[in-house]
């Protein structure tokens, strides 16, 4: 009896965090028009035109620097300008979103509440507006992902690291 209760133990992470993937995956890309503004943000910075809306126009018009920035490093090697940037930012979220699934399980164990964890992540992989915001092509997941880092950087006592995911978190959705 021991032994399928460890053998499902280890099996659990990685059910989780495939089961958040699928639930993103799986419906594909619904870009919503706000994703749109990051998405022109990023290709013209790729274009060499800076990080403006219109180019010659120095107006900061986007509420996720951050993300705007990892749409570029994932743009500039898959096509620059011409990216397929619903798509980037959908398989972008969806690993966001199940690596949070496992920073969430992590918690849990942190916390000696295992299970509760586990339902944490499962309540998170299949929650409708978490599936919703990462296949619109927001900026939610990766805030999540790193507010949810900096509360276990936290509890394992690590306050750099914590601060460092806060800071980002920041920087993602001021």
């Amino acid at each position: 009896m021991k032994r399928n209760n460890i053998t499902i133990r280890s099996f659990l992470p990685w059910l989780l965090f495939l089961l958040a993937l699928t639930a993103r995956l799986l419906p594909g890309a619904r870009t919503i028009d706000d994703s749109y503004i990051t998405f022109r943000y990023a290709r013209n910075i790729l274009a060499g035109q800076g990080f403006v809306y219109n180019p010659g126009q120095t107006v900061l018009g986007t509420t996720t620097p951050l993300y705007t920035f990892v749409m570029v490093v994932l743009g500039s090697v898959t096509g620059g300008v011409d990216a397929p940037f619903p798509l980037l930012s959908m398989g972008f979220n969806a690993l966001a979103d199940a690596l949070t699934c496992i920073l969430l399980w992590q918690i849990g164990k942190k916390l000696k509440e295992e299970l509760a964890g586990a339902a944490a992540a499962f309540v998170w992989a299949v929650a409708p507006y978490s599936v919703t915001f990462a296949i619109g092509g927001l900026e939610t997941s990766l805030y999540v992902l790193l507010l949810t880092a900096a509360f276990y950087a936290f509890l394992s006592h690590r306050a750099t690291p914590s601060a460092l995911f806060a800071s980002l978190a920041l920087v993602t959705r001021p």
